[in-house]
């Protein structure tokens, strides 16, 4: 949630407020992560290159 107010999402529960939006990037992330440990290291990897850019755009941080 502090990345994402920090790039100025606001503060609140509302679902476009950084609050909801962490919650349910973190559940993402979460799901993503247990996918890909049923397969090989590299699926990993990819996962975690895919969840850092996903929360970088999200964080308005990269286009």
């Amino acid at each position: 949630m502090t990345v994402l107010e920090r790039a100025r999402v606001q503060v609140g529960t509302e679902p476009d407020r950084a609050s909801a939006m962490a919650r349910v990037l973190c559940r993402m992330i979460e799901r993503a992560f247990h996918h890909a440990s049923q397969g090989a290291r590299e699926k990993s990897q990819k996962t975690s290159s895919t969840c850092e850019h996903i929360w970088l755009i999200s964080a308005g941080l990269t286009a």
